[in-house]
């Protein structure tokens, strides 16, 4: 269903201006515009499908972005209060430079009369974290402390699952640990793969790091985007070219980037998490990979991970949940000395029974025998009896019959 639906998306395109980072004497983004087409990037993972089974009610999704704007109108109502652990003291629902709406848009948009756009988990809370001030946006490597402070931010502020669109290309410990307390504490960590394929592909963090979600980006055709982080560490591929999106204020927005792609992931575990609560961190990815639409190379592969993030199968498609276990032990053998001796003794009386009747029906036979031969030898005083003399045969004495007598006349030669 992907997979077509990916082959006709690849011939059209949307016309949607696209965003622009904000610079820092920038006071806020411009406001977006309107797009009532349904973007290319639902129509490919197709939500409302799955939608009658869940919708993320349930699950809190931690953005660790510029903050989330709250008021936005598909936002509002979705987006809780947040903090901004750039500065320590401002909350997080607010986004004058726009990337964390962005984000968030396609995790948990809710309908707009008129508008084809909507988030994939619709019923999904919001749990902004701004890295920056209001107006800032991060730039292409982050500060790893500032990434691990929000992420251990949201973990203890109730978030389920964590997004981290941004990628620093520094292995900090500091990072690695956060991570792992996440883990710990039953809480999935989304990653971007980041944007810099075409520049030496350097790798990103966190979503090298193990139990993290790392997502690729995937274009309208199909095909992996050239500058999307590739590795043994990708997990899977969402949309996140040309993608249509809430801007901060008002009206939507086409971006690019990994960022989208994470956020797209990490609505499609909404769906499933909400749906499956009693999932493990490590069963949740292993059915999110499992039930992945396939990609453009053998899985697991260094561009496409597992595949194309697929929210339907995702919820309702049959996966053997966790890990494999071994089959229990069968159990040890009970063995009753009581019957073993009683079988014994039962196997040696039938033995002697046959024994005893075998040794009654000889000495009967015996027995016949003495009494129908004794008397006949006795009266011939134990001499053996004289076999019949030769057959007499009368005729072998007779003439034979004249030959000349079977042979026919001659023909008269005169």
């Amino acid at each position: 269903m992907i997979a077509a639906t990916l082959s006709v998306l690849a011939i059209g395109s949307v016309a949607v201006t696209s965003a622009r980072p904000a610079d820092a004497e920038e006071r806020c983004v411009a406001p977006g515009k309107t797009y009532k087409p349904l973007p290319w990037a639902q129509m490919t993972l197709d939500p409302q499908r799955v939608w009658p089974f869940a919708t993320g009610r349930g699950q809190t999704v931690a953005v660790v972005d510029t903050g989330i704007d709250g008021n936005q109108p598909q936002l509002s109502g979705r987006v809780l209060t947040g903090t901004n652990v750039g500065d320590g003291k401002s909350a997080g629902n607010k986004d004058c430079a726009g990337h964390g709406t962005q984000v968030a848009g396609v995790i948990a948009a809710k309908s707009s009369a008129g508008v084809g756009f909507r988030g994939i988990a619709p019923d999904a809370r919001l749990l902004p974290v701004a890295l920056t001030a209001a107006n800032q946006v991060p730039d292409s490597n982050v500060d790893p402390k500032l990434l691990a402070k929000g992420i251990t931010w949201a973990v203890g502020h109730g978030a389920t699952i964590v997004t981290v669109p941004y990628a620093t290309y520094t292995d900090d410990a500091g990072l690695k640990s956060a991570v792992a307390a996440a883990h710990r504490h039953g809480v999935l960590v989304v990653a971007a793969t980041g944007d810099l394929g075409t520049e030496q592909n350097p790798v990103p963090y966190p979503a090298a790091y193990p139990g993290v979600l790392a997502v690729g980006t995937l274009a309208a055709d199909g095909t992996v985007s050239e500058n999307s982080g590739s590795g043994e560490f990708v997990g899977l591929v969402a949309p996140g070219a040309s993608v249509v999106t809430t801007q901060a204020g008002s009206g939507m927005v086409l971006v690019d980037g990994s960022a989208f792609a994470a956020g797209f992931a990490s609505a499609v575990a909404a769906l499933a998490w909400s749906h499956k609560p009693d999932l493990s961190v490590d069963e949740l990815v292993h059915r999110l990979e499992a039930t992945a639409a396939p990609g453009g190379e053998a899985a697991p592969g260094r561009h496409y991970g597992w595949g194309i993030a697929d929210p339907y199968q995702a919820v309702v498609g049959r996966t053997a949940d966790g890990p494999g276990r071994a089959l229990p032990s069968a159990p040890a053998k009970h063995i009753d000395k009581a019957a073993q001796m009683r079988a014994h003794a039962w196997a040696t009386s039938t033995n002697l029974a046959l024994i005893g009747t075998g040794s009654g029906i000889a000495a009967a036979l015996l027995i016949i025998a003495a009494m129908v031969y004794l008397p006949r030898g006795r009266r011939r005083r134990w001499r053996a009896g004289r076999t019949a003399g030769p057959y007499d045969d009368p005729e072998a004495d007779m003439p034979s019959v004249p030959v000349h007598l079977f042979k026919e006349p001659e023909a008269d030669r005169s």
